[in-house]
């Protein structure tokens, strides 16, 4: 049932993580973004994995301001997060690709992320 998510192309043991209530990896398809609303719905009202307490994010992309916000724009599938926060190391820079780690500031909005941990920074390509 997950795997035929549009988005979604691996989910990393399913039933067995579900029946224990432990966490669950799904790794996104590298030509389309996975609809995390959609994901948590299905896992919290078809699945019964509820409640989903926390959703952690491994991203490929840019750090980028727009009209004084902090965005983080995914690279292969183009969605935009709003930064909320930055925790851990250091201020990850801008404008470079980065692979990022973090974790959605609240589980039913898919779109503002808190950036725990970051590496990379290759320079632009002009």
């Amino acid at each position: 049932m997950l795997r035929s998510q549009a988005g979604v192309e691996e989910v990393e043991d399913p039933y067995g993580n579900l029946r224990q209530h432990l966490s669950l990896k799904v790794k996104g398809r590298k030509d389309k973004a996975p609809d995390l609303a959609a994901l948590i719905r299905l896992l919290e009202e078809e699945v019964g994995f509820s409640p989903i307490t926390e959703v952690k994010l491994e991203l490929r992309g840019r750090l980028v301001r727009r009209n004084g916000a902090l965005l983080f724009e995914v690279s292969e599938t183009g969605p935009t997060f709003n930064v909320e926060k930055l925790e851990g190391n250091a201020n990850p820079p801008e404008n470079r690709l980065i692979a990022v780690t973090g974790r959605l500031l609240d589980v039913r909005s898919g779109d503002r992320i808190v950036l725990t941990e970051w590496k990379g920074g290759e320079e632009p390509k002009p």
